[in-house]
């Protein structure tokens, strides 16, 4: 069954039985805390898809073919349902390395809704795609919008705390038809040579690895620099005898196999339900091409 089959059926159910603080007994499940639990899955779709019709097309963004929330939605969800933000902190770190002269943002934030109190982070950097290094053009350091930098790094920490406290970080595109907001309508944001990969298998691309970095991207809120930070992270692995690596194309087979699992369990820890798999064939049908930007 399909998000959308799931959200339509359960709509028109009756409300499913609230949690109660103990759903175990002795340890074991019982079939009450287990329909108490699917319960919750269900409330927390039904929530998803009910803080979504919030927004408006122009507040979602195609993000190397992810949804991404700008910050105009998140402020619309935010006045909207009560989530309060208390005041950013945000810290700045300067460098320079043989690429150049970097400034680095890393903003840590509190939420708060309905009794619960989360916190996140969010970082940004002048080399994010976003301002110039993977969109295929050079840009010189003293080009860059250094207020703009910070900026973002407030919006992905305002980001990454609202997908935790409202279940938003498992929106796709697919949920996000059903209510008129359809892929691109907000802006496209494209890599040099993505859709190559993607459609050719340039790069030795694959299905696999276009769901590793799907998964890695939205655990990082979208920012490409920290995915790529994160998946570094994961493949250093003296051990194994693994390198780190910041391309997921250039991941051999059996990284793949052997990452791919624990990204997914990463995920599955942070926003719940996994998203399902393409299909091995339609994933590697050529894509609808999209500006860069």
């Amino acid at each position: 069954m399909s998000e959308t089959e799931l959200i339509q059926e359960t709509e028109a159910a009756a409300p499913p039985p609230a949690v109660r603080e103990r759903g175990f007994e002795g340890g074991l499940l019982t079939p009450e805390s287990v329909t108490e639990i699917e319960g919750q899955v269900v409330l927390i779709k039904r929530m998803r898809l009910a803080v979504c019709r919030l927004t408006e097309a122009a507040h979602w963004r195609d993000f190397a073919g992810k949804p991404y929330l700008l910050s105009g939605g998140i402020h619309a969800i935010a006045s909207t349902i009560g989530v309060e933000f208390a005041e950013p902190k945000v810290f700045r770190e300067a460098g320079q390395d043989e690429r150049g002269r970097f400034v680095n943002f890393r903003c840590e934030i509190h939420a708060e809704w309905r009794g619960r109190r989360l916190y996140d982070l969010g970082t940004a950097s002048t080399r994010d795609p976003f301002f110039g290094e993977a969109k295929g053009r050079a840009i010189h350091f003293e080009a860059i919008n250094i207020g703009s930098v910070e900026k973002k790094s407030i919006t992905n920490a305002q980001q990454r705390v609202l997908n935790k406290i409202t279940g938003l970080g498992g929106v796709t595109w697919e949920l996000l038809d059903t209510i008129g907001i359809h892929r691109g309508a907000g802006g496209t944001t494209r890599f040099k040579g993505q859709e190559g990969r993607m459609a050719t298998g340039a790069g030795e691309w694959t299905p696999e690895k276009e769901r590793l970095w799907g998964l890695l991207l939205e655990l990082n809120a979208a920012a490409a620099d920290q995915a790529a930070a994160e998946l570094f992270r994961l493949t250093d692995n003296p051990q194994k005898g693994y390198a780190g690596i910041r391309d997921p194309a250039q991941l051999s087979t059996n990284q793949i196999k052997w990452l791919l699992p624990r990204v997914e369990a990463l995920w599955k820890q942070q926003f719940g339900e996994l998203p399902e798999a393409k299909d091995p064939v339609a994933a590697a049908a050529p894509r609808e091409a999209g500006q860069e930007g």
